[in-house]
């Protein structure tokens, strides 16, 4: 990631370590690199103009106090920023701020927020056996 996004660029945020491989197998080499082939929104497309994540543009947030409010120590303020960070990013952008582990704990929680797309992310994390498929309450 040199210059404006390419190979060698110093990251702006976190990449969530576990997300790299499949949570039942750690450090499956098949695995990891399917996750790391995917496609993550270029650095210098990830803010605007202010500062702020595309997938925030309802709110005056910075990267920095986004950041933040994930790491709150409330897991309720973490799972409402986590949700939308999963309703409006990429989905491939959640796992640039979000482990599979971090999810799974948040989720009985952030599911609430996650809208329209619920229904994608239970199916997703429960192919990957991250969260249970059933007994999730509908919306």
């Amino acid at each position: 990631m040199g210059g404006a996004g390419g190979r060698g660029a110093k990251r702006m945020y976190p990449v969530a370590r576990s997300a790299w491989t499949h949570p039942e197998k750690p450090g499956n080499i098949e695995s990891s690199s399917r996750m790391a082939a995917l496609s993550f929104t270029p650095d210098h497309l990830l803010l605007d103009s202010s500062g702020r994540p595309y997938f925030r543009w309802d709110m005056e947030l910075t990267l920095a106090a986004f950041l933040e409010a994930l790491r709150d120590p409330d897991p309720e303020v973490r799972a409402y920023f986590a949700g939308k960070l999963m309703r409006q990013a990429k989905p491939v952008d959640v796992f640039r701020f979000l482990s599979l582990s971090e999810i799974g704990e948040l989720w009985t929680r952030l599911h609430p927020y996650l809208g329209r797309s619920r229904a994608f992310w239970t199916w997703l994390l429960g192919e990957w056996r991250v969260v249970q498929r059933v007994g999730v309450p509908p919306e």
